[in-house]
């Protein structure tokens, strides 16, 4: 989510509101991702035991969630829980079962459906039984508040299909409250699961889109309006759109691939 600035038209009142508004949307769509490498394994083989591992997202001395590796009678289980008694550190579920995600899947407010885990050490944990053993490439999508506010994020996890441990890959979160983010994504912009990079790179005039594929990519244009300019596949694995002959004013541009946003970014001519 890059953005670039041109300024070219007169700088009266109304234009300074016009760029405030885009800016006040600019920090919305292009909030900046903070990632952290774990790759911490947890396991508890032997009977009536259990190992813990406590995930501080933001590194702000308090963990907001930990994961716990257990042997209860002989069945293991894979659990993941709010943390501390809050009930705004939530995470993503269906049918109180973490979702699976996948890499490049949106994280936002209106995924459904938040719930927050906590309510005692052994009650309405989230059992990873029946739905994450085998899981390797796979995200729990995640929200918790700074300063009052949502933050959206997720967790990248493994667990072998026979549940012997609980791999915690690495995590990451958006800076700026109620940002999208992509589920593995560590970077805007990088794909670093292949070391492939979608991005925009403005320059005179020009909108050059750089693709690892070309497959299902389609570039969206809209005016400040809302108004869609533009609609198109991207054929080549790096093409460009000329904004010579369009209007001074400020255009969002969004590059989609299978409907997921890959990349995004707010021009002002």
């Amino acid at each position: 989510m890059k953005y670039f600035f041109t300024f070219v038209s007169k700088r009266n009142f109304f234009t300074l509101i016009v760029i405030f508004l885009a800016l006040s949307l600019f920090d919305y769509l292009n909030a900046e991702i903070k990632y952290k490498k774990i790759d911490t394994t947890i396991s508890a083989p032997l009977l009536n035991q259990s190992q813990m591992y406590y995930l501080d997202m933001n590194d702000d001395g308090t963990a907001e969630y930990f994961f716990n590796h257990g042997n209860q009678m002989g069945n293991l289980v894979c659990e993941i829980y709010s943390s501390p008694p809050s009930y705004t550190n939530e995470i993503l579920v269906e049918n109180n079962i973490p979702s699976m995600l996948d890499f490049g899947e949106s994280i936002y407010e209106n995924s459904v459906e938040w719930l927050n885990t906590y309510n005692g050490m052994s009650t309405i944990a989230l059992y990873f039984q029946g739905n994450w053993p085998g899981a390797t490439d796979k995200y729990v999508a995640i929200r918790f508040k700074i300063n009052n506010a949502y933050h959206y994020g997720w967790i990248g996890m493994e667990i072998p299909s026979d549940s012997t441990y609980i791999r915690i890959k690495d995590c990451a979160y958006e800076d700026n409250p109620n940002g999208l983010i992509s589920a593995g994504v560590k970077e805007t912009g990088i794909n670093d699961e292949e070391s492939n990079y979608y991005k925009f790179v403005y320059t005179g005039n020009k909108l050059f889109i750089n693709s690892p594929t070309n497959n299902n990519n389609i570039v969206i244009v809209y005016n400040i309006n809302g108004n869609l300019l533009l609609s198109d596949k991207v054929n080549k694995l790096e093409q460009y759109i000329d904004f010579e002959n369009f209007k001074n004013g400020i255009y969002i541009v969004i590059l989609k691939n299978d409907n997921k946003i890959i990349d995004c970014t707010v021009i002002i001519r």
